[in-house]
């Protein structure tokens, strides 16, 4: 559900005093400041609490797959080697003729 509408949501929750015109629902005349400030403030603890235990969830995939990488991949493809000279003139020759 969109940010904007929770948000709404949550400010209409808080109205006291609804106006009127033509017998319908008009704006917020009055709100419950207490309850405003505690349900607003509230919205935002979920929103970031939710953030955080996303974050801490994908720093932990994160990591066992980096491990799982840095234990299956030892010496393969992706990692560097230290190469000789003479060993990289041998290649070279192979090649040259």
């Amino acid at each position: 559900m969109p940010g904007p509408v929770l948000y709404g949501s949550v400010i209409d929750s808080t109205c006291i005093s609804w106006g009127r015109k033509c017998n319908n629902k008009t704006s917020c005349q009055y709100y419950d400041l207490d309850r405003f400030r505690q349900r607003f403030l509230g919205l935002q603890v979920v929103f970031v609490c939710g953030a955080l235990l996303c974050f801490l969830l994908t720093i932990v995939v994160l990591r066992r797959r980096a491990g799982q990488m840095e234990t299956e991949g030892k010496g393969e493809k992706g990692e560097y080697a230290m190469v000789s000279a003479s060993s990289k003139e041998k290649e070279l020759e192979g090649i040259k003729t």
